[in-house]
């Protein structure tokens, strides 16, 4: 095909339209005695799974602390829907919903513990893949931490048992 028009993401097909009209491409055939055919000529492309899809979503996400939920990773492969996107993540904190992309942590993190988290996310279309870092920072949740100034008031029962020996001098 002429033109460098041939990838299926520019154009499906050439010389065609619904009724295979004589507006395309038309196709001549003579033969040594002047004999001419002709005939309307309709070329249509098959999409190949030649594009590398691409992660669209930021590299850096937020989660406040004591939950799961972070977020999801989207990607998008300029071959359409020629095949399915499968996501997948390293590392064993963070998962990924291998069809939505959806991103959890595998435990609710602490912020007082740890602050931020990294993992390389992977979309692949069966052949091509592209794969990214993300970070994940943790936020504090200030209903969880310990405000205790060491003072308070409380009331209280005991009872105990004890025994005891003692020496003294006096004057």
């Amino acid at each position: 095909i002429t033109d460098g028009y041939n990838d299926y993401e520019t154009i499906q097909s050439f010389g065609c339209s619904t009724g295979y009209e004589a507006n395309g491409y038309t196709l001549k055939a003579r033969d040594p005695s002047g004999n001419e055919t002709v005939q309307n000529v309709c070329i249509q492309l098959n999409n190949l799974n030649d594009n590398t899809p691409s992660i669209t979503s930021d590299a850096s996400f937020s989660a406040v602390e004591n939950q799961t939920a972070i977020g999801t990773v989207t990607a998008e492969d300029a071959d359409g829907d020629l095949n399915d996107l499968v996501f997948s993540i390293s590392g064993t904190d963070i998962l990924i919903d291998s069809s939505s992309g959806v991103i959890t942590f595998a435990t609710a993190p602490d912020f007082e513990t740890l602050t931020s988290y990294s993992a390389t996310v992977t979309v692949t279309d069966g052949t091509n893949s592209a794969s990214q870092e993300i970070t994940v920072t943790v936020t504090n949740d200030d209903s969880d931490d310990d405000d205790d100034d060491g003072t308070g008031t409380g009331t209280g029962t005991g009872t105990g048992t004890g025994t005891g020996t003692g020496t003294g001098t006096g004057t």
